[in-house]
């Protein structure tokens, strides 16, 4: 169950990847930087921002897998 942050949801780590298994990116132009990855990022900016924190290679997409 993700928190509101009035922003976006604030999802844990898990429950981000279930909802959106490529991850969450903030715009369209951004890239993976952290290797190859089985899903595409779904563009979602307030999500991300809420999220950001789960960016842990700051490449704009939050919980790339």
């Amino acid at each position: 169950q993700p928190r509101s942050r009035g922003l976006g949801d604030v999802y844990k780590r898990q429950a981000l990847n279930n909802v959106y298994p490529g991850g969450v990116a903030k715009n369209s132009k951004v890239t993976n930087i952290g290797g190859a990855t089985n899903y595409l990022p779904v563009v979602k900016p307030r999500i991300y921002k809420a999220n950001s924190s789960k960016d842990r290679d700051k490449d704009g997409i939050a919980c790339e897998r």
